[in-house]
């Protein structure tokens, strides 16, 4: 199993997981994320876990990403991720504020929609403005009823404004 592999110490010097359409099971993403957290996956560049939402809830790729927020040097060298998990939107926007993907040239998907539940911790993942320096063109939309204010006074307070990452600002809600 990957979590048996991945335990085991038997990928160190991975740079490079395409688990695209595979049938990733649960255990699957925990062991991804117990990887993360435990710092084996500190070399990987590229990561595509696309293709795997329908047998999984939010909540499981949410572990995921929390794992990379909260490890010490998150995902140093990831370059490249790819998950379609609408359901994590608010938490990616979290993790490339926490300054725990400083290596990050490009993400999939590249709008990303949050709701009122992530808003406040997206405004202060934008207030402290950590988002990779080489990542572009991402596109910040707000889901259906969500009050503004919190996300545009973020931007306003932040000494850097609007990321530089983000080229496109969708309040219309």
């Amino acid at each position: 199993s990957l979590g048996g592999v991945l335990s085991a110490g038997k990928m160190k010097r991975i740079s490079e997981i395409d688990l695209t359409n595979s049938f990733l099971s649960t255990e699957g993403v925990a062991a991804l994320a117990n990887a993360v957290r435990r710092g084996v996956l500190d070399g990987l560049e590229r990561l595509d876990v696309r293709g795997n939402r329908l047998d999984l809830q939010g909540n499981t790729w949410g572990k995921f990403i929390k794992a990379i927020i909260e490890r010490e040097g998150g995902l140093p060298k990831l370059r490249k991720l790819s998950v379609d998990e609408l359901a994590v939107h608010g938490l990616l926007v979290i993790a490339l504020g926490s300054g725990k993907l400083p290596s990050l040239e490009r993400l999939h998907p590249s709008e990303l929609f949050f709701g009122h539940v992530r808003l406040k911790s997206v405004a202060r993942a934008v207030r402290t403005g950590r988002f990779p320096l080489r990542l572009r063109t991402l596109k910040f939309g707000l889901r259906r009823n969500v009050e503004v204010d919190c996300l545009v006074r973020a931007i306003a307070g932040s000494q850097k404004g609007l990321p530089l990452c983000v080229s496109s600002l969708n309040l219309s809600g």
